[in-house]
């Protein structure tokens, strides 16, 4: 089964086999275990502390917690980032699974540079939108 393709592809979806396997069984202990966001222990950030603003990862937690729950607007609400990285990690493992079924026939994508330069730009604008909804408004909606 695996004479068609090469190594390095070989490592590639023994790893992409494992993260999924790893997601599906972190979901499964959040739901058997009855942990919901809402329980979690929200810890106080170090950098909002020190500096009095939100870093550029906050809410990214309760961002994949909320998501895990199909809760996906409040996850896209507390953090962008976490909807864009999940959305580009499952597109580019079906895509893949398609190439390894098919044998090569269909094509797969690949996670290039510019997935992570755009992620960039979320987690950027993300930063910058909540901390000046904070300092000029007010406004704690997060």
């Amino acid at each position: 089964m695996f004479s068609t393709l090469n190594t390095r592809n070989q490592l590639k979806f023994t790893f992409q086999i494992f993260i999924t396997c790893c997601m599906i069984i972190t979901w499964a202990l959040l739901i058997l275990f009855h942990v919901y966001p809402t329980q979690v222990y929200q810890g106080h950030c170090y950098f909002y502390n020190v500096h009095g603003i939100f870093c550029p990862g906050c809410g990214g937690t309760r961002a994949f917690e909320n998501m895990l729950y199909g809760h996906f607007l409040r996850s896209f609400i507390y953090h962008p980032s976490v909807v864009v990285t999940v959305f580009f990690l499952l597109f580019s493992d079906i895509s893949y699974l398609l190439y390894f079924i098919t044998r090569g026939k269909v094509l797969y994508c690949e996670l290039k540079i510019q997935h992570f330069i755009a992620l960039d730009f979320v987690f950027l604008i993300n930063f910058f939108i909540k901390n000046l909804l904070v300092l000029y408004f007010g406004y704690y909606a997060f």
